[in-house]
């Protein structure tokens, strides 16, 4: 059967596959363009670039990134089934940069040869989102039950050639910043998952462990679904500030994408303890402190404020969206239960749809309900339009009666 070898131009997947590390599979090379076709071979190891469906896009100054499954090429190389491992290579993009400059031929093979575009590559690498290539790549894999293993590949750790050095999914886009970390084995990330306090969202560790959302399976498993709707930008080099933000799952998924200044505020201490924990083993550098938010000052502003699954219970609501709002610079994006909340109905049944007027429901403070308020649209949007101008957008929540607003900044 036939191993994929992929990652951008200068990755070295070439290197690699003449390395001999790939055994008796390397005596068959295929280059994924110059298939007949396209059709994937029954054996051997397949050659495929990566960032191939970036030769026909235009420059552009933002990172800029496109559906993997979009181009027929790599859309056969998944769905076949000859394909039974993948080794995705991992570098620097600065190291990436470097390399594609620096160089001048292709690799000498019977199907490869001639003059390297070393400029043409140098700015394909520099305006694409190589953060969310890498994590669609993931996505498709373990959708289509591909096994993969990842290297990360650095001329760093010795000046002629790179060294390949096993990494995981969780620390790829330390990787493409420069950062190695050794990756923890399954028995360590297994034990972590496992601690007291490890529930509420399933937050994904190495080796592809992720912590339980037993009992909480409306709102854990959930999450993956909701940041990936919120994701109509590139993260790359983004603010975002999370109140209330438990495990800190949105905040890594956001890391991974390749946002830069990530802060989480939480309430409950064993869900704070639990964020900072995974934190450590993510090697992440996202900032997460216990406490109420309105106690807590702020030197700068976020691009995005998340509010997930929290307004409900704050019961001194204006000023608390007013501090949020104050603290926005391009979106804020609140998730809030609705009037067909089956709690609230469960205490006061509403009949018919009154969205369309500005209402906010009371709904109950008893310990065991935890849930102050429910928001028609109207009413959140009347009390957000006296803190500030908006175009806001509305999303469907994971969690049953419950919407996601995105307001975003005029």
């Amino acid at each position: 059967m036939t191993i994929l070898v992929t990652g951008p131009s200068n990755a070295g997947k070439s290197t690699l596959i003449h390395s001999g590390l790939l055994g008796e599979d390397s005596k068959h090379v295929w280059y994924a363009s110059k298939l007949p076709g396209g059709e994937v071979p029954p054996e051997g190891v397949l050659h495929y670039n990566l960032l191939h469906a970036a030769l026909s896009l235009a420059p552009s100054s933002q990172p800029i990134e496109w559906n993997l499954m979009d181009e027929p090429l790599l859309a056969k190389i998944i769905h076949s089934q000859n394909i039974t491992k993948a080794i995705v290579l991992i570098a620097p993009i600065q190291e990436l940069i470097a390399r594609a400059s620096n160089r001048t031929a292709i690799e000498p093979t019977e199907e490869r040869q001639g003059v390297y575009n070393g400029d043409l590559w140098t700015k394909i690498i520099q305006y694409v989102d190589l953060f969310s290539i890498y994590q669609q790549l993931f996505d498709l894999l373990e959708e289509r039950n591909i096994p993969y293993e990842i290297l990360y590949s650095s001329q760093t750790f010795k000046s002629t050639s790179p060294v390949f050095l096993p990494s995981d999914r969780v620390y790829v886009h330390q990787n493409l910043k420069g950062s190695y970390f050794s990756v923890p084995t399954a028995q360590q990330a297994k034990a972590l998952a496992t601690q007291p306090g490890m529930e509420y969202q399933q937050v994904l560790l190495p080796h592809g462990i992720k912590t339980s959302a037993k009992g909480y399976e409306h709102v854990g498993s959930g999450r993956n679904n909701t940041f990936l709707q919120m994701r109509d930008r590139s993260f790359v080099g983004r603010s975002v500030l999370d109140i209330g933000c438990a495990l800190g799952d949105i905040l890594f998924h956001a890391e991974r994408y390749g946002a830069g200044k990530l802060v989480g505020i939480e309430m409950k201490e064993s869900r704070w303890n639990a964020a900072t924990q995974i934190g450590h083993m993510l090697y992440s550098k996202a900032e997460f402190i216990l406490g109420n938010f309105m106690d807590i000052s702020f030197k700068s502003s976020f691009d995005d404020v998340l509010l997930l699954n929290v307004i409900h219970h704050v019961p001194d609501f204006r000023p608390f969206l007013e501090k949020s709002v104050k603290l926005t610079k391009e979106r804020l994006i609140i998730e809030f239960p609705t009037l067909k909340d089956p709690k609230f109905q469960s205490m006061s049944p509403v009949p018919g749809d009154l969205d369309h007027l500005p209402l906010i429901g009371v709904s109950s403070k008893r310990p065991h309900v935890d849930q102050a308020f429910v928001y028609t649209r109207a009413g959140l949007e009347r009390i957000l339009t006296d803190f500030g101008r908006f175009r806001f957008q509305y999303l469907p929540s994971p969690i049953r009666a419950r919407e996601i607003l995105v307001c975003h900044c005029l």
